[in-house]
């Protein structure tokens, strides 16, 4: 008896001290979560002029170390990783005042719209906005250090701090436009009908929601194409020019490390190939919203013209307004937009005179 009594008190003990490390571990999963979710709050929301003199300072510093030190190109590489770093926090902070804004007008107007948005700010604030780009960018040290891209000392370690920050901004932007995708998406399957129209104005002006965010991917678009440009120009000068991708027989030199051959062809195919279908596919996402928009349109004329003919002759004669009706998924998008063609054939270019190079062929023999 004495023996079960004892094996009683220590299953009781055992049993508190699981639900005791329970408890601990939910609090500091609740720590953390909150604790990333102020981060990004911060970096969503803080001025951007300070955001700025950071990076002004980090600047002076990288060429401060330049002036014991140096490697080649170090004051492009420094240019082309600032602006890639504040491209993306410029970004950032954009998709977070814009989407607040839209949610902000849906509220009270249409429960869908402003669910979705809210449900897209929860994703935006998620620790794995801040999880997520780890291992890419661990992997991306490790092959730049691998493959000698950048010499171990101080200037190198500056210039890795410099590069690592800039791709893991970048992938949190990537992760964000993606969430934005999904939820462009969940908007466009919204039945036709269910969507606020607001008479008269929504007849003949884009409602300021779809505006809004028409005018995020217009922003994020220019702005992921250039950051593709800094990028592909931010490989192209690491890689060394003495790099034999031929050798002395003019075959393949299968001596370069396989990092090497991964790491540019993933640059390929994501920046030139993966970046304009993907771009063509959210497009057609925002066509099917405009289209949707136009038939809500169309439905709410009918039942004016049915309920009140006097009103909308007041307006404009019913079949005027009809064959006037704004072709929505032409006024979001009026004019073709040359520049992912342009940013596009730009990296293309960059890679393709780099390979032309490393080839010693004369047409493309200088140093890019």
């Amino acid at each position: 008896m004495f023996i079960v009594k004892i094996i009683k008190n220590i299953v009781c003990f055992l049993i508190r001290i699981v639900l005791l490390i329970k408890k601990v571990l939910i609090n500091a999963k609740k720590m953390i979560y909150e604790s990333c979710e102020k981060i990004l709050l911060k970096i969503y929301t803080i001025k951007f002029r300070y955001i700025i003199l950071l990076y002004l300072i980090l600047f002076l510093i990288g060429r401060l170390i330049a002036l014991n030190e140096d490697f080649k190109h170090s004051l492009i590489h420094q240019i082309d990783l600032t602006i890639i770093s504040l491209i993306g926090i410029y970004m950032l902070q954009y998709l977070h005042k814009t989407i607040s804004n839209t949610r902000n007008l849906m509220l009270g107007v249409c429960p869908n719209i402003s669910e979705c948005l809210s449900k897209l700010n929860g994703y935006r604030v998620s620790i794995l906005n801040l999880l997520l780009p780890i291992l890419p960018v661990v992997s991306f040290s490790n092959k730049v250090i691998k493959l000698n891209f950048i010499p171990i000392s101080i200037t190198g370690f500056y210039a890795l701090f410099m590069a690592t920050s800039a791709f893991y901004i970048a992938l949190i932007c990537y992760w964000q436009l993606i969430l934005s995708t999904k939820t462009i998406y969940n908007l466009a399957h919204i039945d036709y009908k269910d969507l606020p129209f607001i008479y008269p104005s929504d007849l003949f002006e884009i409602p300021d929601w779809i505006k809004k965010l028409t005018d995020i991917y217009k922003k994020t678009q220019f702005s992921f194409f250039t950051v593709g440009i800094l990028f592909t120009a931010e490989y192209i000068m690491l890689i060394p020019d003495n790099t034999k991708i031929i050798d002395s027989n003019g075959n393949l030199n299968l001596q370069l490390p396989f990092n090497f051959w991964f790491t540019w062809i993933v640059i390929f195919v994501f920046i030139i190939i993966a970046f304009p279908i993907f771009w063509i596919l959210l497009k057609k996402l925002y066509i099917i919203l405009a289209v949707n928009f136009n038939k809500k349109a169309s439905q709410e004329l009918s039942l004016i013209a049915i309920n009140s003919v006097n009103d909308v002759a007041s307006v404009w004669s019913y079949y005027q307004i009809r064959n006037n009706i704004i072709k929505y998924e032409k006024r979001l998008f009026p004019k073709h937009n040359l520049y992912p063609l342009v940013a596009t054939s730009v990296s293309f270019i960059l890679n393709l005179a780099k390979l032309f190079e490393l080839l010693k062929l004369p047409l493309f023999g200088s140093t890019i």
